[in-house]
């Protein structure tokens, strides 16, 4: 399988997260946006038709996001809302499950 890096954003920041209670959503406001537990760059990586973001401290592997099946988001099997959760304050953020810590 060949890998490419299609995207690279540096400076995103990295905040640990309760799991979601209720149906009031993820909200920014209560993650204490002012101390990110890191600061790193994102990679959106692609794998033939998957695809999955890793973030890189000091250019080390400091955590991956599960592989997300191209295939069955685009037959209709799964949702890209199964890979991501909106935050239902902000426009800016994104909820992603992580696969690998490195930290």
């Amino acid at each position: 399988a060949v890998e490419a890096t299609q995207l690279k954003l540096e400076d995103c920041k990295i905040y640990r997260i309760k799991a979601m209670t209720g149906a009031k959503g993820y909200q920014a406001r209560e993650w204490g946006l002012s101390n990110p537990m890191a600061t790193v760059d994102l990679h959106f990586v692609t794998r033939d038709d998957d695809m999955y973001i890793k973030f890189l401290k000091d250019g080390k592997l400091f955590a991956k996001s599960v592989m997300i099946e191209g295939r069955k988001i685009c037959n209709g099997d799964k949702m890209l809302e199964y890979y991501l959760d909106k935050v239902s304050d902000s426009s800016r953020y994104f909820v992603l499950k992580i696969q690998v810590w490195r930290f």
